[in-house]
């Protein structure tokens, strides 16, 4: 059975489980994928990582939601256990990310092997029409907003526009993805995908309609200052790919993309993620509910000293 035959029955599950999504992520990444399917378990669309003689599934990159799907009428238990569980097709060192809205006490001890369990943390942010999402924020939030707002100029971009202006769009994506790196380089680490593989798979996601662009331009030069691409379902939406200038200007862009998803009936924005201090806390200044997810790992020892040669390495590099 194909993933796209089973996600046609769960028209509710994040864009991360979404064929459009998933496909372009096989392009752009050296790894294998693979689909499981356990009847009266569920379903998963995972991708296995290789070093050296040692196999990991792995949560992709700019992922913040394993791709799994229980089976209608199985409950989450029954689902995330056979997730755990020694499988042929699958390698013992696993990472699974859950969603929010499933507890610990679901997992129960993993049947053959030990599991670690950590609560990771994102906010769920109400989307508004503009004054009234602004009047929500912090303090120092709503000031910065009101100060700087009359100095930049807002602009939505959809599959709409990139057909119709297909360059632009592209070089748009382009300084975006840059202010993204830019981003991650002021943190001390390195953009986790390629730029040319991000530019491929945002650009797929804006022309089969699964993302929305959100850019803040300044009103004097014109230049891109903060931009941000949603990705959406009903009812929901995430911050997914997002990049700026150090400065006002992404303050002054959530306001207005609180405001767009309000008016094109998406009532909550989940920011992906608070697990780092400085961004964390930036996130938490827009007012939005403290939600929780879980990390779900197996390993072995083999795989956890291939972890520790891989995060040394990557120090050394750096």
């Amino acid at each position: 059975m194909a993933w796209r035959d089973v996600h046609a029955s769960h028209a509710d599950a994040s864009p991360f489980c979404d064929p459009v999504f998933l496909d372009g992520l096989e392009r752009i990444l050296p790894w294998k994928r693979l689909f499981i399917h356990a009847p009266g378990l569920g379903a998963a669309s995972v991708f296995v990582r290789r070093r050296g003689p040692v196999k990991d599934l792995v949560l992709p990159p700019f992922c913040p939601y394993s791709a799994v799907h229980p089976e209608e009428g199985v409950g989450s238990e029954a689902m995330t256990r056979s997730l755990l569980l020694s499988t042929p097709n699958l390698p013992p060192t696993r990472l699974f990310s859950l969603e929010p809205g499933l507890d610990e006490s679901i997992l129960g001890p993993a049947p053959e092997q030990g599991h670690t369990v950590t609560r990771r943390f994102t906010y769920h942010l109400s989307t508004a029409p503009i004054e009234d999402a602004v009047a929500a924020w912090s303090s120092s939030q709503r000031r910065s907003f009101r100060r700087h707002e009359a100095t930049y100029r807002y602009q939505r971009v959809d599959a709409q526009d990139l057909t119709r202006a297909s360059d632009t769009v592209r070089q748009d994506l382009k300084q975006v993805a840059a202010l993204t790196a830019g981003g991650y380089d002021r943190h001390g680490s390195r953009l986790p995908l390629s730029r040319a593989g991000l530019l491929q798979l945002s650009e797929e996601l804006i022309r089969h309609e699964r993302g929305t662009l959100h850019l803040l331009r300044s009103s004097k030069s014109g230049s891109i200052e903060a931009g941000v691409l949603t990705l959406g379902r009903a009812g929901m939406a995430w911050y997914w790919l997002a990049g700026s200038l150090p400065g006002p200007a992404m303050t002054v862009l959530m306001g207005h993309v609180q405001d767009d998803l309000h008016h094109a009936g998406v009532p909550v924005l989940d920011l992906m993620g608070a697990n780092t201090a400085g961004i964390g806390e930036f996130k938490r200044r827009f007012g939005g509910a403290l939600v929780s997810y879980l990390h779900v790992r197996t390993a072995t020892r083999a795989g956890v000293m291939a972890e520790r040669a891989a995060q040394w390495i990557h120090r050394f590099r750096k």
